[in-house]
């Protein structure tokens, strides 16, 4: 088996690094404030990326879950199945983004935390009100998030790009050089990536509307309407997320939910093989190794994005 790429080896020692460091300081924080928390105590991880806090809290004898609007993957579940830490239930759960209900039953959870993920929030008081249903009576909720106006936006490390983020302002800082960790072996252009107002953007690019359109975020299908007005009609919109529905058609654009097959792989093989389909690939494993590929794919641990053309 090929040896992993470093930079994802490291990424998880930092993670699991910085979910040490969080279990502590809740356990400090929480004793000081008189609400100390005892093995077996129910404990959600609000926002839980990969899952590694959940995974610290498992391993502390909690009963910890995480949640998050991403699929977590597959690399703490594992862990947690491996160490006999998985238990009943599945403890890495993702956000239904039709109506952003956790997906736990009121007074679960005698803890509730987070940490940088308020300040991605746009909603403060249904996400506090979600949070409230699932506490159980006597239950804590701590949350640590940047100022808005942080001297540097903790995700970008752009000065002030918490509260100004104009996309001519991150591309100043960008082709400066500024670069956080994810972002060291990416050009300006690829480190901005300015989707602020994607259905603008595209507009501003193709003010004709485009032929074609693949939805792979919008589950919801007055968002997936709303991207479907980018194609001209006659054209297609597909979604991988389920986002068309039940419906056939929008407007004058034809809407179809997708999945992959074997017949749309083939067909997509036969446009690379033309030189109609480009695709710019960074890593590539061998087929004894397509496990850890998938593995490193849904982990949330892959850096950049795949990016495919067409022409």
């Amino acid at each position: 088996m090929a040896p992993e790429d470093p930079r994802l080896t490291q990424g998880k020692r930092d993670r699991e690094r910085q979910a040490e460091i969080y279990f502590r300081v809740h356990a400090a924080m929480l004793a000081d404030l008189g609400h100390p928390l005892t093995p077996g105590c129910a404990v959600l991880d609000f926002g839980a990326g990969a899952g590694a806090t959940v995974y610290r809290y498992r391993r502390a004898g909690f009963d910890a879950y995480g949640v998050d609007i991403a699929e977590a993957g597959d690399y703490y579940r594992d862990k947690m199945r491996a160490e006999g830490l998985l238990g009943g239930d599945e403890p890495l759960r993702q956000l239904d983004l039709s109506n952003y209900r956790l997906p736990f039953d009121d007074g679960r959870f005698d803890f509730v935390f987070s940490h940088q993920v308020f300040e991605h929030v746009q909603n403060y008081d249904e996400a506090l009100a979600e949070i409230r249903r699932v506490l159980a009576p006597g239950g804590v909720s701590l949350h640590v998030f940047p100022p808005r106006w942080s001297l540097r936006e903790a995700h970008t490390f752009v000065p002030f790009a918490g509260a100004f983020h104009p996309a001519w302002y991150l591309r100043l800082w960008a082709g400066l050089g500024l670069r956080n960790q994810f972002q060291q072996d990416l050009g300006a252009a690829e480190t901005v990536d300015y989707t602020g107002d994607l259905v603008a953007a595209v507009r501003a690019a193709h003010a004709d509307g485009v032929d074609g359109l693949i939805d792979l975020v919008n589950r919801d299908h007055r968002a997936f309407a709303e991207v479907t007005g980018l194609v001209r009609d006659g054209g297609t919109a597909s979604s991988a997320v389920g986002g068309a529905g039940e419906e056939h058609t929008i407007g004058g654009v034809s809407v179809v939910n997708v999945s992959g097959d074997a017949a749309r792989l083939a067909w997509v093989a036969d446009l690379v093989a033309e030189g109609a389909l480009r695709a710019a690939i960074t890593v590539t494993y061998p087929l004894e190794d397509a496990a850890r590929a998938l593995e490193e794919f849904t982990s949330g641990h892959t850096l950049g994005k795949h990016l495919i053309t067409m022409r």
